[in-house]
């Protein structure tokens, strides 16, 4: 019953272009989309985070990342948070604050806005998906945009992302191969460790 009530649910947001709701409805499917896309067209061999429970450093709240680079014969731990941002003239489109408990960690300016900013090194990429039109096809080379950490650092706010990524943001990476963002960015992760 649901399997069906959900795929009516989704047909109707898409017919109505109900873009807030439809993203609601597409953000855990995003992150199975994102993963066969990286694991069918990069070298990076991703697992999801909630794969993962029970192994240790596993994250019961699955906070900060969604994606890591775990598997193949050489795994980095690239880190990558997964976001579906539908409709490419949204302003707010590449809005990165979330809903967290109110902790000791979370408190003062990581929560001033009433929702939670990411800190810096949370993660290594954000990867938005964000279709031109709600559709069911999926694009990965023109619905993706992949973001490094450090380009989503907000100079205004020391240890935090920014809380709405810059539009001269967005477009300086929109145009860059999200294979070629991911593929960067596991090489410097493999130096790091030292592979």
């Amino acid at each position: 019953m649901w399997d069906h009530a959900i795929l009516k649910a989704h047909k109707n947001l898409m017919i109505t272009n109900d873009t807030k709701e439809v993203g609601k409805i597409r953000q855990q499917a995003n992150e199975y989309m994102q993963q066969a896309w990286i694991n069918q067209h990069t070298s990076l061999q991703v697992s999801r985070q909630s794969e993962l429970r029970g192994t240790p450093g596993y994250d019961t709240n699955e906070s900060s990342w969604d994606l890591i680079d775990d598997r193949g014969a050489a795994p980095s731990l690239l880190k990558i948070q997964s976001k579906y941002r539908g409709g490419k003239s949204t302003s707010s489109a590449f809005h990165m604050e979330q809903t967290r408990r109110n902790s000791h960690k979370n408190a003062g300016e990581a929560s001033s806005s009433g929702h939670v900013s990411y800190s810096r090194e949370e993660f290594d990429v954000a990867l938005f998906t964000r279709p031109a039109k709600i559709v069911p096809e999926f694009n990965g080379d023109d619905d993706l945009v992949a973001i490094p950490e450090y380009a989503l650092r907000d100079p205004k706010r020391p240890g935090f992302l920014y809380r709405v990524v810059p539009m001269s943001v967005v477009r300086q990476w929109a145009d860059v191969p999200v294979y070629k963002v991911l593929e960067d960015l596991r090489r410097e992760k493999l130096r790091g460790h030292g592979a």
